[in-house]
């Protein structure tokens, strides 16, 4: 080897060697910071940046999805090792289906091979974990299924982690089915809906106050009870609707917020 090139490796591996022990110093750091407070009962992580990664490292796409799932294994690792019971990971949206064909077709490749491993993995079956998969099943294809009920059933009986997947999933959808639920309980009388006071101003768009008649606080109609509720004054046809207690946040820019309600 010339002796450039044998200098040029000679720095790189010690580069390599250094930030590996920087790494491994760091996340004992980290691990005794999250032990001394209190653990999350559950995590949720979006796996995202897995292309910019492989683009500024000179990888594919498919390599930089490999290199995610790696990620994931060890995240996997910490949260068990952390005593996190539930583990929530958003893996591929609805919006993804539009990406190249190929690497779609990849990463159905890595799914269904990864199910099935997981039906086998022996710490899976150590630990308990039960794996289950959230989203529009339909939109997947079969052999991404079968291997879903392969894992599924596999750890269908396991309680001390849960492992959840989100494949094929929406905000939309998400809205749309939770709406779905609720209506249907309110249907079958399994869920009532009481009337309840709301706030008797709002800070409206750019400062601007609002009466509780205006925009959201116009939800209560003539025979709505609430010794609050001024929406009777208003002759609106709206529906009454639930109102937790709330304190009240804004999101968006200085210019332009919009409020939105917290649960105490």
């Amino acid at each position: 080897m010339e002796p450039l090139k044998e200098a040029t490796a000679i720095k790189s591996e010690i580069s390599r060697v250094i930030a590996s022990t920087a790494y491994q110093t760091y996340e004992k750091r980290l691990l005794k910071e999250v032990k001394e407070n209190k653990v999350p009962h559950h995590v949720a992580v979006i796996m995202d940046g897995n292309r910019r990664f492989a683009k500024e490292f000179g990888l594919t796409p498919a390599e930089g999805h490999i290199k995610g799932k790696d990620k994931l294994e060890e995240v996997l690792d910490w949260c068990m090792e952390l005593g996190v019971k539930v583990l929530t990971v958003y893996a591929f949206s609805t919006e993804n289906f539009n990406r190249d064909e190929s690497e779609v077709d990849s990463l159905m490749q890595m799914f269904e091979e990864n199910f099935y491993r997981l039906a086998k993995d022996e710490r899976v079956h150590r630990n308990g974990i039960r794996v289950r998969v959230l989203g529009q099943r339909d939109l997947l294809p079969d052999n991404v299924l079968k291997a879903i009920e392969v894992a599924e059933s596999s750890t269908a009986e396991y309680s001390n982690f849960h492992y959840n997947l989100a494949t094929a999933y929406g905000s939309r959808q998400e809205i749309l089915q939770a709406i779905k639920q609720i209506a249907q309980q309110v249907k079958d009388g399994a869920l009532e809906v009481p009337t309840c006071p709301i706030p008797t101003s709002y800070s409206g768009r750019r400062g601007r106050s609002a009466s509780p008649t205006s925009c959201c606080g116009s939800w209560h109609t003539p025979s709505c009870t609430s010794p609050t509720c001024t929406g009777r004054d208003s002759g609106r046809s709206t529906s009454c609707a639930p109102s937790a207690p709330t304190s009240f946040g804004s999101v968006g820019s200085a210019n332009d917020k919009v409020f939105v309600k917290h649960p105490r």
